[in-house]
């Protein structure tokens, strides 16, 4: 079965079904092919509108969305039966549209397609492939990404992201960022309230500015970084290749004694050299 882009829907059916929120706590969100949209709405409901594609009418019966409420939670899982006997389409994909209270606690596991999150609190994506986008995001948020851009503008909490590849870009977020592990892309973080903090970094620059409580990036692997304009200290584990500049910081600077052998290295601290000590770390 391949699946394929959204022009292609030559059978098709709406799903469309709401869900009292009044009692619930948490939603979890299982999609598989297409596309995810979630935005907020005042109604104290779910409000579900999805759209089932494929090539047969025989292979459009066996696609739906499952619903289950267990206490004060919700469950909501697209069927596409790719491994049932018999079911062999040229494609098949379930675009979904979920309208949802604005503070109710969200995680979604998702196979493929675009992710876009709009003034909800979703707390954790699981992301196989596709593009992620999150605005105004309404609680912490930690994402595990396989492939595809993962882009946030505004988050009111703490942001973790897992990510294989694809570049990442992150600004307004009021709490933390951190990043354990991240295979290739670029990196762009902005406007960040809490402290930075990138563990591991395979291939791809590193840009991060307009931090408040510091930055600390521990291994990158390639690519050039860029630190400027952060208040609190700014520490550096090690770059194997690229060029590494910093500028405008108000706390101390520890760089590892290495990156002072590297052609690229530069540090500018010009605007708070007063202010600024510089350590070199042994790598």
């Amino acid at each position: 079965m391949q699946v394929a882009s959204a022009d292609f829907c030559h059978e098709s059916k709406r799903i469309v079904e709401s869900f009292d929120a009044t009692t619930l706590n948490h939603l979890e969100v299982k999609a598989l092919a297409g596309s995810l949209s979630i935005s907020s709405n005042g109604s104290g409901a779910v409000e579900l509108n999805a759209k089932a594609c494929t090539d047969q009418p025989e292979w459009l019966a066996q696609m739906s969305i499952d619903s289950r409420v267990e206490g004060d939670r919700l469950e909501l899982t697209v069927v596409i039966p790719k491994q049932r006997r018999g079911f062999d389409p040229d494609y098949a994909y379930v675009d979904v549209d979920l309208s949802i209270p604005q503070e109710l606690l969200t995680s979604i596991r998702d196979s493929s397609g675009d992710i876009h999150v709009t003034d909800s609190a979703v707390m954790a994506i699981d992301d196989g492939s596709g593009g992620i986008r999150v605005s105004n995001g309404r609680s912490d948020l930690n994402v595990r990404d396989s492939s595809g851009e993962v882009i946030i503008r505004g988050l009111d909490g703490n942001l973790h992201i897992i990510d294989s590849s694809g570049s990442i870009d992150i600004r307004d977020v009021m709490g933390n960022v951190r990043i354990p592990s991240d295979g290739s892309g670029e990196i762009d973080i902005e406007h960040v309230k809490g402290k930075v903090t990138i563990d591991q970094d395979g291939s791809g620059g590193i840009d991060i500015q307009h931090v408040s409580q510091g930055v600390e990036v521990g291994r990158d692997g390639s690519g050039g970084i860029k630190v400027r304009d952060v208040e609190g200290a700014v520490v550096i584990g090690s770059d194997g290749s690229g060029n590494v500049m910093i500028a405008d910081v108000t706390g101390d600077v520890r760089l590892a004694r290495m990156l002072h052998q590297m052609p690229g290295f530069r540090a500018n601290l010009a605007k708070q050299a007063k202010r600024c000590r510089v350590f070199l770390r042994e790598s």
